[in-house]
């Protein structure tokens, strides 16, 4: 248990930092990277861009701080929310 609690953990801030970093270097920021889409498309990259500045990047360090701390909610918090299948 131990070990998969601070696997996930370091997952989460490995994957909370690459996306950052690809949001940072995005037209949203930087403007390293470039969207070669249509004017509508590259602003929906831009609303992602700054989704996961805002809201991802953040639930996914909580997600690892609960998991090295062995929190039950960790892995449920690290996964997000999943659609409901209707049957």
């Amino acid at each position: 248990m131990r070990t998969s609690g601070r696997s996930l953990g370091l997952a989460c801030f490995g994957l909370a930092l690459g996306l950052v970093f690809n949001s940072l270097l995005g037209p949203l920021m930087l403007g390293v990277i470039e969207y070669r889409y249509t004017e509508t498309f590259e602003n929906q990259g831009i609303g992602l861009d700054a989704f996961v500045l805002v809201l991802a990047a953040p639930l996914l360090v909580a997600a690892g701080v609960l998991s090295l701390q062995r929190h039950l909610a960790a892995p449920f918090l690290a996964l997000g929310p999943r659609p409901c299948r209707r049957t």
